[in-house]
């Protein structure tokens, strides 16, 4: 039999009273289920991250990459065991008779207590993050409004306080690892110190020294005097060569005065001899004695310019060591300004450990201040927006819904209840079902009396005696 909508129609209106009452029965066990149930109330608080600043001490803004795994950080660490172990405590939970007796029949009192609450707790607790926001949404569920309430705020400001915990731990290692790393810098530093501070004792150096100045002037001044003393000496080696040539030729020997008299007396007898040799004879006295005495004077004039040269060879000795004591003062002074440049050097390799040892204790105690600071800190970037009340509505069991499922639920019912006890007891409800059923042809359809108000002509004539014809005509 096909369940057209007609027919679907037809049952209903003929079945009605098993429909409503499945309606009703589906209907009202639904009613009863939801009125039987247990109340649960579900409280709310939310916070706020300020993201801008993630470390108030230091004032360091958050990357916008890391924005995301943060706020999922911080979900989790809203719930995680810690935090839900001093709300517990926050609360007086852990103290509870109820469920200290629901631990030991769930446990049979093995285990860690605090750890079996804070899993239950969390198994009622949620976390929502706002959808492009820095704003946490705890969500808690609980037979009691005012323990619903309590815990939510009990958790937020175990969350907290464990923000600040756990900076303030991670601050308080970093400050105990810088402290030491400190001590060590500043030894460091000493050592460093009392090693240059021994070297400049013992190279005899000071602060601003100018030593080193005076004794490169010193050797610049040497060397000069030593460059015009090889000059010296070499245009004497000259002179002296030229005057043990031809010592008459020499600009020294005929410039000495006693050489340039001679010369003027040897001058006046040539001219005297030759006067005398035109006048008279060679064997004259007079021209023999005119030679002698040009001849003494040329005598005279020779030893005179051998002892000038002498002379210059006594300057060219003199200029020889005038040299050889100004190579040595130049050397002497050379090997004073290497080994000062070597302690200035070495004072300056041990100036520059020294700054760098000073400028690494600087950092490290700069950070150690920074890390003791944040330790002590109680600041965090945690903002409470919302305050958990008792809610006054019950969170389930869900009035509304359950009452439009109860309702679609008996309305079904109906419908199956019709339609089943129509497929058990077919009835005939239209000119299909006959020549479906029967396989007949209607030849046509009573009308409804209970329609009509009154009995109609056509329902007289089909109920009223009809008049006998035979006997009239017999």
């Amino acid at each position: 039999m096909n369940m057209t909508f007609s027919r679907l129609a037809l049952t209903l209106r003929a079945r009605w009273r098993a429909a409503l009452a499945a309606f009703a029965l589906v209907l009202g066990a639904g009613a009863l289920l939801t009125a039987l149930l247990p109340r649960q109330y579900t409280a709310e608080g939310t916070v706020m991250l300020d993201v801008r600043t993630a470390d108030p001490i230091a004032g360091t803004p958050l990357q916008p990459l890391a924005f995301a795994s943060y706020m999922a950080t911080q979900a989790d660490l809203l719930l995680s065991e810690r935090v839900l172990r001093g709300a517990l405590r926050r609360t007086g939970l852990d103290q509870d008779e109820e469920l200290d007796t629901r631990w030991k029949e769930a446990t049979g009192g093995r285990g860690d207590k605090l750890s079996w609450l804070a899993d239950a707790l969390l198994q009622e607790a949620e976390v929502v993050p706002a959808r492009e926001s820095n704003v946490l949404t705890l969500r808690y569920t609980d037979a009691s409004a005012q323990r619903a309430a309590d815990v939510v705020n009990a958790i937020i400001e175990s969350y907290i306080a464990t923000t600040v915990e756990l900076r303030a731990e991670s601050a308080r290692q970093q400050d105990a690892f810088f402290d030491q790393r400190a001590k060590v810098l500043r030894d460091a530093v000493q050592q460093a110190q009392a090693a240059l501070s021994e070297h400049q004792r013992q190279a005899g150096l000071v602060a601003n020294d100018e030593r080193l100045d005076i004794e490169n002037a010193r050797l610049s001044d040497l060397s000069s005097q030593l460059v015009a003393a090889r000059g010296a000496a070499q245009e004497a080696a000259t002179r002296q060569g030229l005057a043990s040539r031809d010592p008459a030729q020499m600009p020294e020997v005929m410039a000495h005065p006693l050489v340039s008299g001679l010369m003027a007396q040897l001058a006046q007898q040539q001219v005297r001899l030759q006067e005398l040799e035109t006048r008279l004879q060679a064997a004259h006295p007079s021209v023999v004695e005119a030679r002698t005495s040009i001849e003494q004077l040329r005598r005279q004039i020779d030893e005179q310019a051998r002892k000038v040269a002498t002379g210059l060879g006594i300057n060219r000795s003199v200029g020889d060591s005038r040299v050889a004591q100004l190579q040595a003062a130049v050397d002497a002074q050379r090997a004073k300004v290497m080994e000062l440049k070597l302690k200035r050097e070495r004072a300056g390799v041990l100036q520059r450990d020294l700054d760098n040892a000073v400028q690494a204790y600087a950092s490290v105690s700069k950070r150690s201040d920074y890390a003791s600071m944040e330790g002590q800190a109680t600041l965090n970037n945690v903002s409470r927006l919302k305050q958990a009340t008792p809610p006054a509505l019950p969170s389930q069991p869900r009035v509304a819904v359950n009452l439009a499922v109860a309702l679609v639920l008996a309305t079904l019912a109906a419908l199956a209840t019709a339609v089943v006890r129509e497929v058990r007891d077919p009835r005939l409800r239209d000119e299909a079902d006959i020549e479906q059923l029967l396989g007949q042809v209607a030849l046509g359809r009573l009308p409804d009396h209970r329609a009509l108000r009154g009995p109609s002509d056509q329902w007289q004539r089909l109920v009223a005696p009809q008049p006998a014809t035979g006997g009239a005509h017999g």
